[in-house]
């Protein structure tokens, strides 16, 4: 059993942990024993995990310390491997499978094995393809991060993104502004400075921002003038020389962040998508700094479907790499759903960001670096435009696997 936050150490660590009252059930959880971890407050069920030794007590005893006590708040343990990595079970789903305990309303904790068959058949339905998207991809260029593999859960190394209150950064397309938010909490309580050279941008303007996003992004608003940094809104991610206007505004940043984007109608075919990315990447090369980073947030397959490595070729840029982006390494961030049309439920979009998407980097391309192949979009559209906005907000789901 799990919460979101131990959800996040177990996989870190790679360990799952009970009370020590839990000792003679996890004792019966020998070497290669189906593993999977139940998060109580969302009702979901993560696997496909694979126990690498039999479990005992206190196999990791630095997670999850007690304070000044020896050894592990949790300390019957059981060291696993993702076997195969795969988007959580629903409650919905597990009802046909398990049956729920009548006093404490939770399913049991020892499967049968016919009960393991039919877990595997619903998790391998939902497999996670994102490893299988970067293979198609043109490889990282020299000299920047590379692509971060790690595992599932692990974005940023250490956990902390790279990101400072010295460099002017640009986001893009922010909806409830919750990121940007983030950032400037983390300049503060890390850094202890102000975010002045943070420049939040939004597609509404304010009055919209209130009708779409209620009264708790009033709070946010403030929040952020509060911490010195700059807010713009009415800026279409295509058109980013909007941001520039007005006084003390930047010239060009060291970071550009545009996270999920989307166009005002998801239900737009790959090429309308294609065309954003196409005229966003282009923009935005106008607003870098010589040695600016872009970091664009992406779900599944979104990367090749909209040619966003072609995108970046045809604005003279190349990619150094990638990380997953893990929610829990920007404290308060929400994703917003006001937008989107394919979310069925308030879960199902943070579900897909928290399992299933990356965040790729993208710098000018060096004089020395070699024109990547490009298969998936032929640059056909560099001359097209759009008329309307872009949305550019995290709204748009595409299921995974």
């Amino acid at each position: 059993l799990c919460d979101d936050t131990t959800y996040e150490e177990c996989i870190r660590h790679r360990v799952c942990g009970s009370p020590v009252s839990d000792a003679a059930l996890v004792s019966r959880c020998v070497r290669g024993t189906f593993v999977c971890l139940y998060n109580t407050r969302r009702r979901q069920l993560h696997g496909i995990f694979m126990a690498t030794e039999d479990g005992g007590l206190d196999l990791c005893p630095d997670v999850w310390p007690r304070g000044d006590r020896k050894g592990s708040r949790f300390p019957a343990q059981v060291k696993f491997s993702i076997e195969t990595r795969c988007s959580p079970l629903e409650r919905e789903e597990l009802n046909t499978v398990l049956t729920l305990q009548p006093c404490t309303h939770q399913f049991e904790r020892e499967l049968k094995r016919e009960q393991v068959a039919a877990l595997k058949k619903l998790f391998n339905r939902q497999k996670l393809d994102d490893d299988a998207t970067l293979a198609e991809l043109p490889p990282p260029a020299a000299g920047g991060p590379g692509d971060v593999e790690g595992n599932l859960g692990e974005g940023w190394p250490g956990g902390v993104p790279p990101y400072v209150p010295a460099q002017r950064i640009l986001t893009v397309g922010e909806g409830n502004l919750s990121f940007s938010l983030a950032l400037a909490r983390m300049f503060e309580e890390g850094h202890g400075a102000s975010a002045r050279l943070l420049h939040a941008t939004t597609l509404d303007s304010e009055s919209q921002l209130l009708s779409l996003y209620g009264e708790g992004v009033r709070a946010t608003l403030e929040a952020l003038r509060r911490s010195g940094a700059r807010l713009t809104q009415g800026v279409d991610a295509r058109e980013l020389e909007r941001a520039r206007e007005g006084s003390g505004a930047c010239e060009v940043y060291d970071r550009i962040i545009w996270n999920f984007p989307h166009a005002m109608d998801e239900w737009q075919p790959d090429e309308y998508h294609k065309r954003l990315l196409h005229d966003f990447f282009q923009s935005a090369a106008r607003l870098m700094a010589e040695d600016a980073e872009l970091h664009i947030s992406l779900i599944n397959k979104q990367p090749v479907k909209w040619g966003m490595c072609s995108a970046a070729v045809d604005a003279r840029m190349e990619r150094i790499g990638s990380v997953r982006f893990v929610m829990s390494e920007y404290p308060g961030y929400q994703c917003s759903h006001e937008r989107g049309r394919s979310c069925r439920t308030t879960g199902t979009f943070e579900r897909a960001v928290r399992h299933c998407s990356r965040m790729f980097i993208f710098r000018k391309a060096r004089a020395d670096s070699r024109p990547q192949m490009i298969p998936e979009w032929d640059g056909g559209l560099r001359h097209s435009s759009m008329g309307g906005g872009a949305r550019c907000d995290v709204d748009l789901y595409v299921p995974c696997g």
